[in-house]
């Protein structure tokens, strides 16, 4: 549908008769303007309504000089109606706002009447941030220098009772050292008393076992002898009984062979009496008759006599020869058993020897694996009392290694402190004279700040520990009356990320700076 578009006229401008790309004719171009009515169209509203705004910069930029606070919904038509008393002057339109001659310049001026106001108030606003922010680093600052002279204080308090805790230490450390040493002498002397003592025990004890174990075998040898003894004096009472038997036997013979040879003898004299008497026969009848009476008697007699010797003696031989063969079986078999008896009892013996030999032996291996159990009893009581001893020295050691690796990190951290405090004193007098050097145009206080710097810097040097420095004493230039101190700048605190020390130095050149600035 036609009647519901929007038609635009785009009149066609020709930049130069040539056809020619970027070459543009400016006399051609205004004459084909001329020409369209376009120049004619935007003097007439240019002497009508000679400036424009967009709603939105017109807005941003008067906005300010509307009284009150701004209505929701309000237009710019409102605006500028509020602002200018009236419609007069001014025309609104869909994007833009036209301005009659001379109205866009008041508006600036009031604008800028207004922007004069807001810059006074907000340069008040400033200088009062700025004095505020001044007061509060000044105090910051005199809060530091109060804690770094308190630190100071309390450092030196610190050291001497650190340096008077380690003399107290060291002593008690020597007391219990001298208590300790006394201890373990005291120890080995009791160790080597009881030691000896124990091998006098025992050396004492073994010598009783030797007595008493040569004395047992005494006893012992003395049995094994006696029943010896006895065996060979009843041997020796059978031999000598057996010696008195053929002794008797032997004389029984001799008397025998004695009685036998006077036997014969007599035979002999008898036979010799008998001759003699048949020779004399013719002397006498009466005689010869009485005589052979005699004589045959005698004879008789004599031969009886004989025959009775002779058969005593063959019975006595008899019985002799018998007596001799049964005491030679019997010696022979006596001697025989005797042998036997005597290998049997040399066995037995020996036996009994090794038996005794066996029973000496076990009964002083008895004995000594007894002591020598008691010994090792002994001895473990007393390894065990050693070790308990070696545990409370280990952990006494281990809380001394404990206390000493305290000791250690509390003296490291102290170390970094003093380092660290070191070179933030170093930067700090540093920055003071640089500073004060670069700004300040008074060469005494030049001097003289740069006199406290040397000062400070060597009583720092002097201390025990470089922070034995009498903030009292120090002679700045604070404490003259016309004088600002140079300690009373800083940073109130530490921003996020940054150390304390880093914002005290950031603090003190910020406020030196200003100061001179």
């Amino acid at each position: 549908d036609l009647g519901k578009t929007q038609t635009r006229y785009v009149r066609c401008i020709k930049p130069n008769a040539s056809k020619v790309p970027h070459l543009v004719d400016k006399a051609s171009t205004l004459e084909q303007l001329r020409c369209a009515g376009v120049v004619a169209a935007v003097t007439i509203s240019r002497a009508a309504f000679p400036n424009r705004l967009t709603h939105t910069e017109a807005r941003g930029r008067f906005e300010c000089l509307r009284e009150g606070k701004r209505k929701e919904g309000s237009t710019v038509g409102e605006m500028f109606s509020s602002i200018l008393s009236g419609s007069e002057g001014f025309e609104i339109g869909k994007t833009r706002v036209y301005f009659k001659a001379g109205v866009l310049e008041k508006l600036e001026q009031k604008r800028l009447l207004a922007m004069g106001a807001y810059a006074t108030r907000m340069g008040a606003a400033v200088r009062m941030h700025l004095a505020r922010v001044e007061y509060e680093s000044m105090k910051y600052a005199a809060i530091a220098v109060q804690s770094v002279g308190r630190m100071v204080v309390d450092r030196e308090r610190f050291i001497s009772m650190k340096s008077s805790s380690v003399i107290v230490q060291c002593l008690v450390r020597c007391r219990r050292s001298k208590r300790n040493l006394k201890d373990r002498r005291n120890y080995k002397a009791s160790t080597a008393i009881s030691s000896r003592w124990r091998a006098a025990t025992q050396r004492r004890a073994f010598r009783t076992y030797v007595v008493a174990s040569v004395a047992i075998q005494a006893r012992a040898r003395c049995r094994a002898q006696k029943a010896r003894f006895l065996v060979q004096l009843a041997e020796a009472k059978e031999e000598a009984k057996m010696e008195n038997q053929l002794k008797a036997l032997k004389k029984k013979l001799a008397d025998e062979e004695e009685r036998r040879k006077q036997a014969e003898e007599r035979a002999k004299d008898m036979e010799l009496n008998g001759g003699g008497a048949g020779g004399g026969g013719g002397g006498g009848g009466r005689g010869e008759g009485r005589n052979q009476s005699v004589g045959s008697n005698g004879s008789s007699s004599s031969i009886d006599g004989f025959v009775d010797v002779s058969d005593s003696q063959q019975m006595l031989m008899d019985e002799s020869g018998k007596m001799l063969d049964y005491l030679r079986k019997e010696v022979f078999k006596l001697r025989t058993t005797t042998s036997q008896l005597r290998t049997e009892n040399e066995r037995l013996k020996e036996n009994n020897r090794r038996l005794l030999d066996a029973n000496a032996a076990a009964g002083a291996s008895f004995a000594a694996l007894n002591q020598h159990a008691k010994q090792l009893s002994r001895s473990n009581g007393k390894y065990q009392n050693e070790l308990q001893s070696r545990k409370t020295e280990e952990r006494k050691l281990n809380t001394t290694i404990m206390e000493l690796k305290e000791e250690l990190k509390m003296q490291k951290a102290t170390y970094i402190a003093e380092v660290h405090s070191r070179i933030q004193y170093s930067k700090i007098l540093e920055i003071i004279a640089r500073t004060v050097e670069e700004k300040c145009d008074d060469q005494l206080l030049v001097d003289e700040v740069n006199a406290i710097v040397e000062d400070c810097e060597k009583s720092y040097m002097r201390g025990p520990n470089g922070m034995s420095v009498d903030i009292s004493r120090m002679k700045t230039p604070g404490r003259r009356k016309k004088r600002r101190t140079l300690l009373g700048f800083g940073s109130p605190k530490p921003e996020e990320g940054e150390e304390e020390g880093e914002g005290l130095i950031d603090g003190l050149t910020k406020g030196f700076r200003s100061f001179f600035e």
